[in-house]
């Protein structure tokens, strides 16, 4: 993917672009207003005066957003980018003859506790559903860079629309819900589960940190139509060896009387 990465800060752009760049990802970086405009104005508008009013050079597939960018430098983008949606039309219209593409989509990477008198300021626009900062996806920091790729995927063209994959994301575990398939860390070779131990663990990361009773997670592996011994006794060992087979990754499966969760 040809991505865009505006930050204001140095470490960021070293580990997040370095990351991006090894999964094979092409990434131009803009800490100031001098290199935004080298990034997304044409040639000839690149140094004028009304710059603000012409297309873009080129065609990002997403722009990474980082909250704690200085604000100009955010404002800036944000006219850049509506100015390219006012010059063709809703900027969606990929079936007629000379449209552009789509606006980048945008993946905020948000501060979790902001500075005081950034909040406000920082998210004027990103909060706004008709701007063209309103995320897409937004990750958390800090986060890992299985989590990072993973959210990135979301964002490819390739996945675009119904048949491309819905991704759940817990730390390093990303999980496929259409292929129903689990990695660890990379997304190249799936973790080797059963269909029951897939479905156990995408109720649980589900669950979002809460507990689920075994009857709940039960009837949500097997549904309604299973014996209760049968399903009781099967259950029993898919979560076993669930657990252990997590265990070896570092994600703990903990128990509380006849709940469960993932950690």
């Amino acid at each position: 993917m040809d991505l865009l990465f505006v930050t204001s800060s140095t470490a960021l752009v070293m580990a997040v672009a370095g990351t991006l760049q090894s999964a094979g990802h092409t990434v131009d970086v803009a800490s100031d207003a001098q290199q935004l405009d080298g990034a997304l104005l044409s040639e000839r508008a690149f140094g004028e005066a009304d710059a603000d009013v012409q297309r873009v050079r080129r065609d990002y597939d997403a722009v990474l957003l980082d909250d704690l960018t200085d604000t100009e430098l955010m404002g800036r983008l944000e006219r850049l980018l509506r100015s390219r949606a006012d010059d063709s039309g809703d900027g969606s219209d990929n079936n007629v003859p000379g449209a552009s593409r789509p606006l980048p989509k945008i993946a905020l990477l948000a501060t979790p506790s902001m500075p005081r008198g950034r909040e406000q300021t920082s998210r004027y626009a990103i909060s706004d559903p008709a701007s063209p900062l309103h995320p897409a996806v937004t990750i958390n920091k800090p986060f890992s860079d299985t989590e990072l790729l993973s959210y990135i995927e979301l964002l490819s063209p390739d996945h675009a629309g119904t048949n491309g994959p819905a991704l759940l994301i817990h730390g390093d575990l990303t999980l496929d819900t259409h292929a129903q398939r689990a990695y660890y860390r990379s997304t190249s070779r799936p973790i080797a589960l059963s269909p029951r131990e897939y479905s156990a663990l995408e109720a649980l990361i589900r669950a979002d940190g809460r507990f689920l009773s075994f009857d709940d997670l039960s009837r949500l592996v097997f549904g309604d139509g299973v014996g209760f011994a049968e399903q009781h006794a099967v259950m029993a060992t898919t979560l076993y060896s669930l657990t252990r087979k997590m265990r070896r990754m570092g994600f703990f499966i903990t128990q509380r009387g006849h709940e469960y969760r993932i950690r």
